[in-house]
């Protein structure tokens, strides 16, 4: 036996050639763990959310439902008055007939983005259990979320 002494430079070439593909082959496994630790799930998205205005009526409703990879839904907006983007009263209640298809979702970090109709966009974050704020895009609501209730 030789009493040679192992230093970094002077590792074995199949040992360093078993840590390179060790290490290449777990990089996307580590890489996949991340996004999931700092991304939002889908699913916490689906329910029904509520907005209650200042004057205590229901202004906004949203339905969001999972199928795969895929969130569906629609959302329905008062006619209402407020400045700066907030409910001080409802005008007009929203409904079904007047709901707003949902498309374009897409899940962004810890916020879901989707568009209702035209050019009408929206940001969604799940805040705690059953609560959420939304952002109405390119309006005083984009500064001022909406708070959202979970109620199914």
């Amino acid at each position: 036996m030789s009493n040679r002494v192992m230093t970094k430079n002077s590792l074995p070439p199949k040992l360093l050639f078993f840590l390179g593909v060790t290490a290449f082959l777990l990089h996307p496994a580590l890489h996949v763990a991340q996004q999931a630790e700092g991304s939002a799930s889908l699913k916490s998205f689906v329910g029904t959310w509520k907005g209650t205005c200042a004057d205590g009526a229901e202004f906004l409703v949203l339905k969001l439902s999972q199928s795969g990879n895929e969130i569906a839904g629609t959302v329905s907006i008062a006619n209402m008055n407020g400045a700066n983007g907030r409910c001080a009263a409802v005008i007009d209640p929203p409904t079904e007939e007047h709901a707003m298809k949902i498309h374009d979702v897409q899940l962004r970090e810890k916020s879901l983005a989707f568009k209702g109709a035209g050019q009408t966009a929206f940001e969604m974050s799940v805040v705690g259990d059953d609560e959420a704020t939304l952002k109405f895009l390119g309006t005083p609501v984009e500064n001022n979320p909406w708070k959202l209730k979970r109620t199914k």
